[in-house]
């Protein structure tokens, strides 16, 4: 984990991860080609410049999370030999974590420029309209907002996504339930705007920590600087003295106001559709920039999976639910994995070992409820410990082969769904349902029923050896 993102740059060019594109347009083609790099397997990330229209080195990054190998990178995982030994190690590397603070230092990187007042331009950015569809140009999909709780003084970094409305504005649009909107709600019954930071450019590595589900009044930064056993380097910004990281690349800092709204979206979102309607979000006012030479905004693909956002989410977001489920006492677990095709909330698999009568159903309604399965859920699916659950031929075997659908299935209603979420109409006030399908063999089956028709160990091992020997052809 590092703390600059040239540095990152430096690591990914030298391991052969990194392309550079010169006289792409933000106008759709920066966007289309990061969903085409999201979609390969090993597709590198992109680095655009000379963008038509603006200054050479004012740059867009993306895909920078798009693969598994950097995925791991960036969490400083050593990799495994499967996708489950990524979401494992990063398990009890989350789990053991230790809340390191950051460490505040006098000035960084980030001041090399500074706009202030008339001087602001959020138009000087060559932020992208990543496709046709979008309501406008989108400046932050990888970005950082940082607010403190007016009451508490405890910070909170949020990912959410940063529509340029003008010149000096940008929407604020951040999901209810979420730290961040409760900061706003505690300002609006203040009646002062609220202060906010924005970072467009940081070390990937911040993305992991802004999208987890720690607790609130936990800041991410101590997060980030306990699985990364070092402390992040920040600095306080000149307005309002809100924590940014010294080596951000562009920073944009102001307030939320309480009086001005505009229309925000749609935009192309994690569940692969555009988000649903344009609604009238609040303006923040953004009264200074600072920024490096030759700023860099960070990007994330996002839109109908697999793209970037639902290959990093589905490590992170697996292993903190494995590890909430275990310190509930729901186990011995096998593995969690959220699924990336479903946008990492919308299919999730638990894998268990079954140890009393009611166990897969224990294990499927915690996972509902707890932090990091509990927002926008929809199936839930519990396997056994003999299934992979990152491959959906064996969960769809299990589900299609273990399972009855009037004995295994439970619906849940009234849970808790939010905005983005497609399948909801107008009126359903924010609720949604679960399905929890219970594919674990039946408790008490009897023995024989389940015999797997396979062959063993040593078995499978020599018939490997024929193959290279006979066929020669790469075995999946």
């Amino acid at each position: 984990m590092t703390q600059d993102l040239r540095r990152w740059l430096a690591q990914a060019s030298e391991a052969g991860e990194l392309v550079t594109c010169r006289g792409v347009d933000w106008r759709i083609e920066i966007g289309a080609l990061t969903d085409l790099a999201g979609r390969q397997p090993d597709g590198p990330a992109l680095l655009f410049d000379e963008i038509p229209g603006y200054s050479r080195g004012w740059r867009v990054l993306t895909n920078t999370l798009g693969t598994a190998r950097r995925v791991a990178r960036a969490a400083n995982l050593a990799g495994g030999n499967s996708t489950l030994d990524l979401v494992a190690a990063w398990k009890r590397r989350y789990s053991e974590v230790k809340l390191v603070p950051p460490v505040r230092v006098q000035t960084g990187p980030v001041f090399e420029h500074t706009m202030n007042d008339g001087e602001v331009d959020l138009l000087r950015f060559p932020a992208p309209q990543w496709r046709s569809g979008d309501g406008g140009r989108y400046i932050g999909t990888a970005p950082l907002l940082v607010t403190r709780d007016p009451d508490s003084g405890s910070v909170n970094v949020a990912v959410a996504r940063v529509m340029v409305h003008d010149s000096r504005h940008v929407f604020y649009r951040v999901s209810s339930g979420k730290d961040s909107r409760r900061h706003f709600a505690a300002a609006e019954r203040a009646g002062t705007p609220m202060p906010i930071a924005i970072s467009l450019g940081h070390d990937p590595s911040l993305l992991i920590v802004g999208g987890l589900n720690v607790p609130y009044g936990t800041c991410e930064y101590d997060v980030w600087g306990g699985l990364g056993d070092t402390p992040l380097q920040t600095v306080d910004t000149p307005l309002h003295g809100l924590p940014v990281p010294a080596h951000a690349e562009v920073v944009l800092e102001g307030e939320v106001l309480l009086d001005r709204t505009g229309p925000e979206g749609p935009f192309g979102e994690w569940s692969g559709y555009l988000s649903r309607e344009v609604r009238q979000e609040p303006l923040v006012r953004v009264r200074a920039i600072y920024h490096r030479e030759d700023p860099i905004l960070l990007g994330m693909g996002t839109g109908r999976p697999p793209c970037e956002l639902t290959t990093f989410w589905s490590v992170f977001r697996s292993a903190q639910l494995w590890d909430q489920l275990e310190k509930a006492g729901i186990g011995p677990m096998h593995g969690v994995w959220c699924h990336p095709a479903a946008g990492t909330r919308g299919f999730i698999v638990v894998a268990l070992e079954q140890r009393h009568p009611g166990h897969a159903r224990q294990a499927l309604l915690a996972a509902a409820s707890l932090p990091a399965g509990a927002y926008m859920g929809r199936y839930l699916v519990a396997v056994d410990s003999d299934i992979d659950p990152t491959n959906i031929d064996d969960v769809l075997w299990a589900v299609g082969t273990r399972s009855d659908p009037e004995r295994d299935t439970d619906l849940i209603k009234g849970a808790w769904g939010g905005p983005l979420d497609p399948a909801l109409g107008s009126d359903a006030g924010g609720l949604n349902s679960r399905l929890l399908v219970d594919a674990c063999k039946p408790w008490g089956a009897r023995a024989g029923t389940f015999r797997v028709a396979e062959h063993s160990e040593s078995e499978k091992a020599r018939a490997r050896e024929l193959w290279q020997r006979l066929v020669g052809r790469p075995l999946a």
